[in-house]
C-alpha cells in the first residue's frame, strides 16, 4: 500500500488493487465486494493503470487538469454520469504518466453517491478532483467552472472549488455529508 496524508488513511478505506502487467484483465474492473461499479449505459468501470506513472507535483496536475477535456462531456443520466467522468479522467491521466486513484464517495441521508478522482502529489498531498460536467450545453466558459478541487472528510460536508480561480456566485451544491471514502488504485 502506499503512503499517502495521515488524515487520508484514517477517513478512507484504501483499496490496493494489483494493476500491470501480465495482470488478469477483471482485475482492472472496480468492484465493492462482489457488485462492479458501472458506467450510464451499465458498463463496468475499467481503469488502465500505467505501470510506469508517477505521482505529480501540484501544478503538474492543476496543469494536466486545465488541458484535459474531460469537463467538456454533457452529463447525461443515460449516457454519461459522474462514475464515467472520473472513468475517463482516470484512464486519461494514466496514459499521460500520472498516477490516479478512482474515488467512489457515499453520504449520509441518500442512497446515491458520487465519484471523482485523487491524485497524491508530491509537493501537496493528496488532492481530490472532480471533472463532472454539466447537464447543459455550456460555452467554453461555463465548461471551465467544472474542473474542481473537492474537499472531502468522514463527517464533515463535501465542499469544492474551481481550478480556474472562477468564482461562482451560488457555490456548487453539495451532495451532503461524507459517510464513506474508498479510493481505488
Amino acid at each position: 500500500m502506499d503512503i499517502i496524508d495521515t488524515k487520508i488513511l484514517e477517513t478512507t478505506n484504501i483499496i490496493q488493487s494489483k494493476f500491470g502487467k501480465g495482470v488478469n484483465e477483471t482485475d482492472h474492473y472496480v468492484n465493492r465486494g462482489n457488485l462492479y461499479l458501472v458506467g450510464a449505459d451499465g458498463h463496468k468501470i475499467y481503469l488502465d493503470n500505467n505501470p510506469d506513472a508517477q505521482n505529480p507535483t501540484y501544478d503538474q496536475l492543476i496543469s494536466f487538469i486545465k488541458e484535459d477535456d474531460t469537463n467538456h462531456i454533457k452529463y447525461d443520466y443515460n449516457k454519461f454520469v459522474c462514475a464515467d467522468f472520473a472513468e475517463r479522467l482516470h484512464n486519461n491521466a494514466e496514459q499521460n504518466g500520472i498516477r490516479t486513484a478512482y474515488v467512489d464517495i457515499e453520504f449520509e441521508d441518500r442512497d446515491d453517491g458520487h465519484t471523482l478522482n485523487g491524485f497524491q502529489t508530491t509537493d501537496n498531498g493528496f488532492v481530490y478532483i472532480d471533472c463532472t460536467g454539466g447537464s447543459e450545453n455550456v460555452d467554453e466558459y461555463e465548461v471551465e467552472k467544472y474542473d474542481k478541487i473537492s474537499y472531502l472528510e468522514i463527517g464533515e460536508m463535501e465542499t469544492s472549488e474551481s481550478i480556474h480561480g472562477i468564482s461562482e456566485s451560488e457555490s456548487w451544491d453539495s451532495n451532503g455529508v461524507v459517510k464513506s471514502i474508498d479510493i481505488y488504485w
